[in-house]
């Protein structure tokens, strides 16, 4: 049986983490509010590391606001590649776990975040490096409205560029 005084200290013990975790916010905050400062193009190679280090600090925050910043140095991280910079480097898990976790915390976001990563990775990739398949699958557990009909559009996109493929050639000329 659980006394008055156990109860107590279970409630001293969450009241504890909810304050330790309060403060981890608002330093991953400052340092993200610092990062986002910089000019673009800017970050040496320990900031970029110290980059991707917060993006996946956010990452396991499993909350809106770890979601909301999590994107935002994502899309950091993107901008750097965008104007040339060989530090930054992000990968397919980066955008996978971004984006399981806007399902995990906000499923109606899902599909609006994930439409801005393709635009953010158009600005950066060629349409064939884009990991849409990767997004499609994550999408699809959604169990969103949203989310299947944006993945439709995607898987559309896809047949449409294949087929203009093949018939310029370049897919018949691989398979003889």
């Amino acid at each position: 049986p659980i006394s008055a005084t156990s109860d107590s200290n279970i409630n001293d013990v969450t009241r504890f983490n909810h304050d330790r975790d309060e403060a981890l916010i608002d330093e991953l905050k400052s340092k993200t509010n610092r990062l986002i400062s910089k000019p673009i193009g800017s970050l040496t190679s320990a900031q970029m590391k110290q980059t991707v280090d917060l993006f996946h600090s956010w990452i396991y925050m499993h909350s809106g606001v770890g979601a909301e910043h999590a994107t935002q140095v994502f899309h950091r991280i993107v901008d750097e590649n965008v104007v040339g910079s060989p530090r930054a480097q992000f990968n397919n898990n980066m955008i996978q776990e971004l984006i399981l976790m806007w399902r995990e915390v906000d499923p109606k976001q899902c599909t609006a975040q994930s439409h801005e990563i393709i635009e953010k990775l158009r600005a950066l990739l060629d349409e064939k490096y884009i990991p849409y398949n990767l997004i499609i699958s994550t999408l699809s557990k959604c169990r969103e409205v949203d989310a299947a009909k944006y993945s439709s559009h995607l898987l559309q996109q896809l047949l449409d560029r294949t087929n203009k493929d093949y018939f310029n050639g370049s897919i018949q000329n691989k398979i003889k």
